[in-house]
């Protein structure tokens, strides 16, 4: 693999680099643990370590800038799911009367939803 040098400014966009795990590994990171920010800070310490140590990548700031912007990308794509299934909840309102009346099934229609938007927005949960 070739080197690359990035500047500060394009430090956030280093996710490039390494393939986005797949559908079923993020699953499981997803529901075997819940990362507090003290974990997520050490990996993205370690990720940024690792990938100047292993010459993937060289460095003009250091490690802490690189780090830090790895921290930020991690966080926010543990929230997507988050922020998803709010944005369905909110939809789901439409729903409301027809779901006490018993006429539709929350969780089915929950996870219709959830699903189309994924698939249209080309989202990996």
């Amino acid at each position: 693999m070739s080197q690359r040098t990035l500047s500060p400014d394009q430090v956030p966009h280093i996710t490039a680099i390494a393939p986005s795990p797949s559908p079923h590994a993020y699953g499981l990171l997803r529901k075997q643990m819940k990362l507090s920010k003290e974990r997520i800070s050490l990996m993205a310490e370690s990720l940024a370590s690792r990938l100047h140590d292993e010459g993937h990548l060289e460095l003009l700031e250091n490690k802490k800038t690189l780090a830090k912007a790895l921290d930020q990308v991690i966080t926010q794509e543990l929230q997507v799911e988050d922020r998803l299934n709010a944005e369905v909840r909110e939809l789901m309102k439409t729903y409301e009367a027809e779901i006490q009346r018993g006429g539709v099934d929350y969780q089915k229609m929950f996870t219709i939803i959830k699903n189309r938007l994924v698939k249209d927005r080309g989202l990996i949960l």
